[in-house]
């Protein structure tokens, strides 16, 4: 597992992600950050290694259609093609009737940040902040508790500090990301 945060701020959203794996109780470090660009989206991963090359190599979001508003595109395209091809490549299998397994997605088009979990579960997010995956709760405490830092790459890094500090699945080094500015089309 992994923490991934997301953070609104200014017209702007902003990802962060630590890079740790774990394999049979010991960590690693990945090479590379587990926040990377899909078609228009932005996803963050958090769970196994296998999901996050599935979706980095595999997966070819459909395209987004000028009429569809961000949750039509997440609800009625992405995420059931996302299913789709993750069951086809037999990344994820039912573990019961609905949960098919332990991950969380990050998923952020446009200026809006969007949550999946293991059943395909969608939401869109409406505060300014959401942190998923190991050591959540200590980002989120976190980034309430630094609301009035006006620096949206110092408060993420603060939260997924806090995260290390007290989860053994989250650990530094940190990827802080600038996934969308209102200022250009689309996500960067």
């Amino acid at each position: 597992m992994t923490c991934i945060v997301g953070l609104k701020y200014n017209n702007t959203v902003w990802m962060g992600a630590d890079r740790q794996v774990t394999l049979l109780s010991v960590k690693h470090e990945l090479s590379f950050p587990k926040i990377f660009k899909k078609g228009i989206t932005w996803v963050g991963v958090s769970g196994h290694i296998n999901l996050i090359n599935a979706i980095k190599y595999q997966f070819n979001p459909p395209d987004f259609v000028k009429s569809q508003s961000p949750i039509e595109y997440m609800g009625g395209t992405f995420a059931p093609s996302l299913k789709k091809m993750l069951k086809n490549s037999n990344v994820i299998k039912l573990l019961d009737n609905s949960i098919y397994d332990n991950f969380g997605l990050m998923i952020s088009v446009k200026n809006h940040i969007f949550v999946l979990d293991g059943s395909f579960g969608l939401m869109e997010e409406t505060s300014d902040y959401v942190a998923i995956g190991s050591g959540s709760e200590f980002a989120m405490g976190n980034l309430y508790g630094t609301s009035s830092i006006d620096d949206p790459i110092e408060r993420i890094r603060q939260s997924l500090s806090a995260a290390s500090n007290f989860d053994i699945y989250t650990s530094g080094h940190f990827d802080i990301i600038n996934v969308y500015d209102s200022g250009n089309e689309g996500n960067k």
